[in-house]
């Protein structure tokens, strides 16, 4: 799915206006139904319901949704979303839409109506009612100021749940948010047709809560010719990605991995990238460990081989028949020994194959700049935040930690996957030389485990032996590890999951994304 800007969903609007046709109106209108037929789905549940759903709506079409949607939960019998509360913000110039929304109200008597022309006007709110922000949407050019931002800021310590139509006010669609300016903190986010790019930042959390994609019937010819290098993974792109097995076929058919991992302290994260590696599929896998941690490796994966090594090796060695491999992942628990760094040079001056830097590998790959330019073309590179913080020298959150990533991977030509609850895949495109960014929209709170970053690591690897090409192994790796954790979230609990539940789960992914 495509991500666009706020300007071009507008152009998407005016496209659909013209085009369908229908009035900005009923445009309005279908939009407004949308959200608050997820309303009545996210209170349906008894434990849910509020005792009113209160809309805060500014002058402008964002506003406008809002006074359509308590006038549309107004006709429904048995609304479980309680007393119907519509405040006005009495301040800026009032939108066509918005002013037609308004004069309807009154036929309402289910809906009233109060503005707020102080803040001697604020209504108290408690944790039993809901809060619909509709002030300013992703129109917002501009820091919230006056009246406005002591709203917002009178909306954030109410304790109740906010949940925002578009974009939380006050958070700009498109750009970094204002240093010290007030942003409503939502509970959920329902973003009308597409995501847009602020809503998907691990920083912008707080203000977003739980996103919610909410179709509204935009013009699909629009969305189609919309040029973009931002894009939402979800279950549809991967499934256009996923490949069909042969049916005649041999272990040799789906590739030789060669993974190098482990220190005597930290085997385990040999293993599960290890397992890891042979679920997403690869024919057949060799892995590298220390002298020390053999036999567990046998016991724990007897379908795995052994690459060699010598008594005493604190880590494993590159062999010597590099090229019957046709992919390479390094790092997982690899350690911070002189004989680790080693490795990880041997690679870079070696292998020129589809490769994947994880963990200290990419440790090292900080402590040496000048290996950068080592990297084989379409290198995938695995960090989390405190990894990345290292690879380019400072802490980045956000757009800008975005917008270094894209660099990154443009000037080394290399697929970047920077973790975090939407992990953000930069892909360099070899055929364009552009990159594009993936959003991906699988995964949950209970991957925050240890080992669940190892198993990544195995998932793209076996991705990359069975020969994907990288930079469809990157975000479809990412997308199958995020989906395999829902799934054993799903069967564990968030809090029971373990990164082997990941790994467990990743043949339920596979059947999920064939099967719809």
């Amino acid at each position: 799915m495509k991500i666009l800007t706020a300007e071009q969903v507008r152009q998407t609007d005016r496209y659909t206006i013209e085009h369908e046709p229908i009035s900005s109106l009923d445009l309005m209108e279908r939009a407004a139904t949308a959200c608050a037929r997820q309303l009545l789905a996210h209170a349906r549940p008894a434990a849910s319901a509020p005792e009113r759903t209160c809309f805060f709506c500014g002058p402008g079409n964002n506003g406008g949704d809002g006074l359509a949607m308590a006038r549309w939960l107004a006709t429904q019998p048995g609304n479980p979303l309680g007393k119907l509360k519509v405040y006005r913000l009495a301040q800026g110039h009032p939108t066509p839409d918005f002013t037609a929304n308004l004069a309807r109200l009154p036929e309402y008597p289910a809906v009233s109506i109060t503005e707020l022309a102080s803040p001697a006007d604020f209504p108290t709110l408690t944790r039993r009612d809901w809060v619909i922000d509709c002030l300013f949407g992703s129109g917002l050019n501009r820091p919230v100021t006056g009246l406005a931002a002591l709203l917002i800021g009178h909306l954030n310590a109410s304790g109740s749940r906010i949940v925002a139509v578009d974009v939380p006010s006050g958070l700009p669609a498109d750009t970094p948010p204002w240093p010290a300016a007030p942003v409503v903190q939502a509970w959920r986010t329902y973003a009308l047709e597409l995501p847009k790019p602020t809503l998907l930042y691990d920083a912008h959390a707080p203000y977003v809560g739980e996103l919610t994609v909410v179709p509204i019937g935009l013009h699909p010819n629009f969305l189609a010719q919309a040029t973009t290098h931002y894009y939402w993974f979800d279950k549809a792109e991967a499934q256009a990605r996923l490949r069909e097995r042969a049916r005649v076929s041999h272990k040799g058919t789906f590739g030789h991995a060669l993974l190098l991992a482990g220190s005597p302290d930290t085997l385990g994260a040999a293993i599960l990238s290890a397992g890891a590696c042979l679920r997403a599929g690869a024919g057949l896998l060799t892995v590298g460990v220390p002298t020390s941690g053999r036999l567990a490796l046998n016991l724990a994966l007897p379908e795995a081989m052994l690459a060699a090594n010598r008594p005493g090796d604190q880590v494993a060695r590159l062999p010597s028949d590099l090229p019957r491999y046709q992919a390479l992942g390094l790092g997982p628990g690899l350690g911070r020994s002189r004989p680790a760094a080693q490795l990880v040079r041997q690679v870079l001056e070696r292998w020129q194959g589809p490769l994947v830097l994880d963990a200290d590998a990419l440790n090292w790959l900080a402590q040496n700049p000048a290996w950068w330019a080592r990297l084989p073309p379409g290198c995938v590179l695995t960090p989390h935040p405190k990894e990345f913080a290292r690879l380019v020298g400072e802490p980045l959150t956000g757009m800008a930690a975005h917008a270094r990533q894209m660099e990154l991977s443009e000037r080394y030509q290399i697929n970047l996957i920077c973790k975090g609850a939407t992990t953000i895949t930069t892909v360099y495109e070899s055929v364009t030389g552009q990159v594009n960014s993936y959003f991906n929209a699988s995964g949950n709170a209970g991957m925050a485990t240890a080992g669940s970053g190892d198993v990544l690591t195995g998932v793209i690897t076996g991705l990359l032996a069975q020969g994907y090409a990288p930079e469809v192994a990157a975000p479809l790796g990412v997308y199958l590890h995020g989906l395999a954790g829902d799934l054993a979230a799903q069967a564990r609990s968030p809090e029971a999951l373990i990164a082997r539940d990941l790994t467990e789960h990743l043949g339920a992914a596979y059947r999920h994304l064939r099967e719809g």
